[in-house]
């Protein structure tokens, strides 16, 4: 069970490192798509404008989750 994100990252949306790794702590990026290019998203992986995101997680987190992507 989890959460989808299918719209795009808005381009007002911002994300460091940090708030990649609060993700991290209650989520899952489980793939990115880019200009019509799947990516896994690991390490130093910066997201940007325009990225679609799947996110996975517990039901529990997903108004948290809402809140860094909507």
């Amino acid at each position: 069970i989890g959460l989808e994100i299918k719209s795009s990252i808005p381009a007002e949306k911002h994300f460091s490192r940090s708030s990649l790794k609060a993700l991290a702590v209650i989520a899952i990026i489980g793939g990115v798509i880019r200009g019509g290019e799947g990516l896994i998203a690991l390490g130093d992986f910066t997201i940007q404008k325009d990225d679609y995101i799947v996110v996975c997680c517990l039901p529990t987190s997903i108004k948290r989750v809402e809140k860094l992507f909507l």
